[in-house]
């Protein structure tokens, strides 16, 4: 049983992201962008879908989502340190790692997912999480 405050806080975060940027991105900088932003989980994915860089602009703005959650910037975290990982069921899931881990167990998040969606020209992701911790001062 989880033994949690029953009045969780809730920390949310949302972002937008554009195919096109990304791809312009990997054709100036190549693999050296692809490295620096996405884990080989999620390159080896994006690259056997049909349109890869729709799912990489879902990644990245469900990585920016998280940072948003996090109450952190990509400086402070690193791309890589917020990972998407999907399900069986293709059911993506946020994994933190190193400094965002760090940074989800100081806010005391014991909970976190990530809903993304794309169309032709546009990606969203919204990042939700349920910490035990009170809410900061002057926050609600």
């Amino acid at each position: 049983m989880d033994t949690r405050r029953r009045d969780p806080g809730i920390l949310t975060g949302v972002d937008i992201c554009r195919p096109e940027r990304i791809k312009k991105a990997i054709l100036r900088y190549g693999d050296r962008f692809l490295r620096r932003v996405f884990t080989s989980g999620e390159i080896e994915r994006c690259a056997s879908r049909p349109n890869p860089y729709q799912c990489y602009a879902a990644r990245f703005a469900a990585k920016e989502a998280a940072m948003k959650v996090l109450g952190a910037g990509v400086f402070d975290i690193g791309f890589s340190s917020v990972e998407v990982i999907n399900e069986g069921t293709g059911k993506p899931f946020l994994n933190f790692q190193g400094r965002a881990r760090q940074r989800a167990d100081d806010l005391g998040i014991y909970k976190a997912d990530i809903s993304l969606s794309h169309e032709k020209d546009i990606a969203i992701a919204m990042a939700v999480a349920l910490t035990d911790r009170p809410p900061a001062s002057g926050s609600e």
